[in-house]
């Protein structure tokens, strides 16, 4: 059977207006009643009308689509990006076009901007990016914005929403001395450049500022749960007697490395938070169902997608903004693992 497609035409002369009428009240602009408006999209729907995008930004010139780019969609932390970005995008009647970088490779991030650039998109949001400086140089070449959450890149120039990691961090290691923890071990994550730079920093500069003999500090290469788990059997084949004599607590870079912590902690006998504390960082949803649930430090993951999206489409309309970086604060959730 052929589908037979509706016309705005069609609709306005079913609903008894003009053409201009349907359009402003299915795009819902314009000063229109509301019983008008009702009248008409009640019938679009019936008679399933689906508007021609693409004849739509012919005409305007504008594609009505964003592009969001990520380092992973397993990442708890990137779902509530993109969850947030695309509510907001919906909102304005933009659609969204979602790619994850899995390599976390810098020349592939660039490709995926430029392949939502070829769709001619009309604004970019990149989180947990590993690129710099050449975004406001693609900027300028195409006139595309790009904002970027919580970049990775030590060299950003551009337009950013980020959390402030280094007062975070500083907070974290605050917390666990004040806890009464003698050695604190920090447990990091070796891609993610300007973040475990800042988380490092703090951890370093809390232990020397309470006279702390420097800690054991462990890399993964990820920060994924079983990069959390690898780490931790390091530590406890190479640091073991040590953790059992003196009062110890694991700080990781995020909540997944911790929760792989925690497994491994477990599985080894040890009491938390008797033996050893474990805390994480981010506040991702399951970090409150570990067991016992985890002490973290809340991004706030959402409001940041939030920020990035309003200064995007600030963007879209005044598109010479000189360069913004925005930081956001988080705070301190304690829960039982500490």
């Amino acid at each position: 059977m052929t589908k037979v497609t509706i016309s705005i035409k069609k609709i306005a002369e079913l609903a008894g207006v003009s053409y201009p009428t349907v359009s402003r009240a299915l795009r819902n602009e314009g000063r229109i009643g509301e019983e008008t408006r009702k009248r008409i999209v009640t019938i679009a729907r019936e008679h399933g009308y689906t508007p021609n995008l693409t004849a739509r930004g012919l005409v305007s010139k504008r594609s009505g689509a964003l592009g969001l780019v990520f380092t992973r969609f397993s990442d708890p932390f990137h779902s509530d990006i993109a969850q947030k970005v695309e509510i907001e995008a919906n909102r304005r009647g933009y659609s969204l076009f979602i790619a994850s970088n899995e390599t976390q490779d810098k020349e592939r991030e660039l490709e995926i901007v430029r392949s939502f650039q070829g769709r001619n998109v009309e604004g970019i949001i990149v989180s947990s990016g590993r690129e710099g400086p050449r975004y406001s140089q693609l900027f300028r070449e195409t006139n595309i914005p790009i904002v970027t959450v919580n970049s990775h890149a030590a060299d950003h120039i551009g337009h950013s929403v980020c959390h402030d990691d280094y007062g975070g961090g500083c907070a974290i290691v605050q917390h666990l001395i004040k806890k009464g923890y003698q050695n604190i071990i920090y447990l990091g994550n070796g891609s993610a450049d300007k973040a475990q730079s800042d988380r490092l920093r703090a951890w370093h500069d809390v232990l020397k500022k309470n006279s702390f003999v420097p800690a054991i500090h462990i890399d993964s290469p990820e920060g994924r749960v079983q990069d959390g788990a690898a780490a931790t059997e390091q530590l406890l084949s190479q640091h073991s007697a040590q953790l059992r004599n003196m009062r110890s607590a694991i700080w990781c870079f995020n909540d997944a490395m911790a929760l792989g912590a925690l497994s491994v902690l477990h599985r080894h006998g040890f009491a938390i938070p008797t033996d050893i504390g474990v805390a994480g960082f981010d506040d991702i949803d399951s970090s409150a169902f570990a067991i016992p649930a985890l002490t973290t430090w809340h991004q706030p993951r959402q409001e940041m997608a939030s920020v990035a999206a309003q200064m995007l489409f600030g963007l879209i309309e005044v598109s010479d903004s000189p360069p913004a970086d925005f930081v956001m604060p988080g705070w301190l959730v304690v829960r039982h693992s500490t």
